[in-house]
Formats: C-alpha cells, sequence, structure tokens
C-alpha cells in the first residue's frame, strides 16, 4: 500500500488520531485543514510510526530542498519532503533508507532508535560527509541498527 498527503493532510491526520508528539524526522507544521480521519491501511501507518519499538531515520539536504524519512521494523515508511509526505510498505529497513540518498555527494544525518520492554527509548545518530557508495553505506546503517538493537538488551 502507499499513500501521499500533503504536509498539512499528514499533520491533520496525525492530529486526528491524536497520536502525540511527532517524530521530529516528520514533523509537519500544525494544520489548519480539517481533514476527515484516514483510511483504515493509513492510520494503522501512522499508528506504527507513533509508537516503534525499532525504527531508523534519515534527514538529507539535497541543494535547496531536504528529505526526512523514517522506518520502522513493522515495514512502514514515512518521507517527508518540502510538498509531500508518502508513506508505503517496504522490505529492509535499512535499503529503504539507503534508495533516497544520492549516489554522490553525500551528506546526511542517521539515526536509531529503539524502545526497550520497560518503554525506554534509546537513541544513537551518525552523520555521514563523504562520497560513500551504497553498499557501503547499507553496511554502516546496519551497524547502527545492531548497536541500538544490542543497547536495548543490555
Amino acid at each position: 500500500m502507499r499513500a501521499a498527503l500533503t504536509p498539512s493532510a499528514f499533520r491533520a491526520a496525525w492530529d486526528h488520531l491524536d497520536l502525540g508528539a511527532m517524530p521530529i524526522v516528520l514533523h509537519a507544521p500544525e494544520s489548519i485543514v480539517e481533514h476527515a480521519g484516514p483510511d483504515p491501511w493509513l492510520g494503522k501507518a501512522l499508528h506504527q510510526l507513533a509508537f516503534p519499538t525499532l525504527a531508523l531515520d534519515v534527514r538529507l539536504g539535497i541543494g535547496s530542498t531536504s528529505t526526512r524519512a523514517m522506518v520502522v521494523a513493522s515495514g512502514i515508511r514515512a518521507v517527508l519532503t518540502r510538498d509531500e509526505v508518502v508513506i508505503d510498505e517496504v522490505g529492509d529497513m535499512t535499503a529503504a533508507l539507503v534508495e533516497l540518498v544520492p549516489e554522490t555527494g553525500l551528506r546526511a544525518w542517521f539515526g536509531a532508535i529503539a524502545v526497550n520492554d520497560n518503554g525506554r527509548r534509546h537513541r544513537i545518530d551518525a552523520i555521514v560527509d563523504e562520497d560513500i557508495t551504497r553498499q557501503a553505506l547499507k553496511g554502516r546503517i546496519d551497524a547502527l541498527l545492531d548497536t541500538i538493537r544490542s543497547k536495548v538488551s543490555e
């Protein structure tokens, strides 16, 4: 499944579902749009983004625009640009982020989030500011994911 919304409609749906604080990487400004509740698939996807047990995120600056994205272990990814929020189903968490980065000239901030059984939230960040192949980048993000998983199990 896939849904594409304006940032305003995304915020309105989030608020309609009363999901609380929006992850900073997906933060969309307050909505002045009245919006009916989202369809069941989108509502479930937003709930998974609001309360992840394991997630990866990326903040990319590409020219005068930026792209922010978050993918959760359940296979939901949200990609926020200035004009649109696309929510879709993905397979591999790391690959879902790596495919968003440009081939060269990468400057990105990656993060990994995990919540342990007691509800304690852990976060690790990594900044990549170098030319790196997508395969090498995937390896670094996979290592970040392994690190956050080990922190949660401590």
